[in-house]
């Protein structure tokens, strides 16, 4: 029997700060004279770049406009080789705000909806110094991502349900306890330490006992050892392979029935 799961997927409950950001295309960036978001025939790849800092050089204040670096530029040498292979496209990002916050900018989220929806294949994040934080935040807390890792475990087998916050997981298990829970860790508000703490404690044993996977970009030795003590069973450090995640979570249903 196919094991059933329950992934507790978090993400901002808080509006952030406004943030300028833009999210356009740049190779090819400009057709006929105008400015395209497309994809060409035949390309199935989509790679984004996000810039890092950029302190300006006249005044110690952040940069706040949503400007591209040099070499997010058409003219780059980075994107015309990019663009021989992959369409491109750029972020650019006011620095008024934390890193979480411009990974969590409506802008960002629907450029890469849109690249999806144009039919791309792969879509490639590519972030230089505080870009590659950001791009690693988003893929972390986006939505679009919980929903990928559910569809491609209900394509091992496996029946799903996903919640984007701990009091929406807590809410599920109240109408459905599946074989085994997986959970993120870095959450907003209440962390997925506090959410297996909160799970183990819980009187009906039918709840308390589920067993648990972490998943977490934090792949130090001494993070696993905090998740395995706040009472998760296994760790599995990000990026997630579904084939070794499937495999374990079937494990975890054996070990733990």
């Amino acid at each position: 029997m196919s094991p059933s799961l329950l992934g507790a997927w978090a993400f901002l409950m808080v509006a952030p700060p406004p943030v300028a950001a833009s999210f356009a295309q740049v190779a090819p960036g400009v057709i006929d004279g105008a400015p395209v978001f497309r994809r060409t025939p035949d390309r199935y790849r989509a790679v984004v770049l996000l810039h890092g800092l950029r302190p300006h050089p006249f005044r110690e204040s952040s940069v706040t406009l949503a400007d591209r670096s040099i070499w997010e530029e058409p003219s780059s040498p980075l994107v015309r080789r990019l663009g021989q292979e992959s369409d491109v496209f750029a972020f650019s990002y006011g620095q008024n705000v934390s890193v979480g916050d411009v990974s969590a900018a409506p802008e960002l989220a629907a450029g890469l909806r849109r690249l999806r929806a144009l039919g791309y294949e792969q879509v490639v994040l590519v972030g230089y110094s505080a870009g590659a934080l950001i791009a690693r935040e988003f893929v972390e807390d986006d939505a679009d991502a919980g929903q990928m890792l559910s569809c491609a475990l209900r394509s091992a087998g496996a029946e799903t349900q996903t919640s984007r916050s701990v009091s929406e997981g807590f809410g599920s298990l109240a109408e459905w306890i599946p074989d085994a829970l997986l959970s993120d860790i870095n959450m907003p508000g209440e962390d997925g330490y506090s959410f297996i703490e909160r799970l183990r404690s819980i009187p009906q044993p039918e709840i308390a006992t589920i067993p648990a996977i972490a998943l977490t970009a934090m792949a130090r030795p001494e993070d696993e050892d905090r998740a395995l003590s706040s009472g998760f069973q296994m760790h599995i450090p990000k990026p997630i392979d579904i084939e070794e995640l499937t495999k374990c979570i079937s494990g975890l249903v054996r070990d733990y029935p």
